[in-house]
């Protein structure tokens, strides 16, 4: 079948209403081709990871750096947390890829909250810091703002408190005992030292400490973060369960001891 000319089309219904419909119809196109796309991309994460792990997907909608084993491993510790009030803390949060890993797997739970700290000001250290203001210049919209919406459309922004600024401004009126810690702010020697002593004493027993590029490979780009885990955490008993996920390392504060029973 031969197509109708475009200038027989324009004749007939007249060119305004032709630009209309013909703008209409490649709109309906591309939203045909991205959703089609989106589920192409779910079911390969599904065929992959598991349906497990489905929750996890909408990470990857997110603008970031987050690699899909550190995901899987945050969601798969987060899940685990108590179901009744558990707490969060995130340092440092940029777009929200994390958050929205940590925010979805706590989302069923009873009380849950997530608080997310960050500065958004593409802030960061010496080797982050140009790229990360490069890329929020071409954002042209403010970070916070980006961030919001990624939660609310990807993640469940409903166990989401947003503490705006840098980490020391908010650990000298804390209070409240944390489940997991996640840090993955500035990663220079000084900050990754300062968020580990003012935030893990709030750490439960029993409680996870996640911290981001942390590698013990001696070309990675972050040297920093393992100098920390190697001088307070690898050999100090109150820290148990290390593992490493290529560079993300995860430690434990050891549960209290159970009390002895006298015969």
């Amino acid at each position: 079948m031969r197509s109708v000319p475009k200038a027989t089309l324009q004749t007939v219904f007249g060119k305004r209403s032709y630009e209309k419909a013909r703008g209409s119809y490649y709109g309906i196109r591309r939203w045909v081709k991205r959703r089609y796309r989106g589920v192409k991309n779910r079911y390969n994460w599904v065929k992959k990871h598991g349906l497990r792990y489905r929750a996890v997907y909408p990470y990857t909608c997110v603008q970031g750096g987050f690699p899909e084993d550190h995901a899987i491993a945050l969601y798969d510790v987060a899940k685990s947390l108590p179901n009744d009030g558990p707490v969060l803390v995130e340092i440092g949060s940029w777009l929200g890829r994390s958050a929205v890993v940590l925010s979805r797997a706590i989302r069923d739970k009873n009380g849950a909250t997530l608080f997310c700290i960050d500065p958004f000001n593409a802030d960061g250290d010496a080797v982050s810091s140009a790229n990360l203001r490069r890329a929020s210049e071409k954002m042209q919209r403010p970070l916070i703002d980006l961030f919001s919406e990624n939660l609310r459309r990807f993640g469940a922004y409903e166990r989401v408190k947003i503490l705006r600024g840098y980490s020391s401004q908010f650990s000298g009126d804390w209070d409240k005992p944390i489940d997991l810690l996640f840090i993955d702010g500035n990663h220079a020697y000084e900050p990754v030292k300062r968020d580990f002593l003012e935030w893990s004493p709030f750490i439960k027993p029993g409680g996870y400490l996640i911290m981001h590029d942390a590698s013990f490979d001696p070309q990675f780009r972050f040297p920093d973060p393992i100098k920390v885990v190697r001088e307070f955490i690898l050999d100090n008993g109150q820290w148990v369960d290390h593992r490493l996920i290529r560079h993300m390392f995860i430690a434990r504060k050891a549960p209290d001891p159970s009390p002895t029973v006298n015969s």
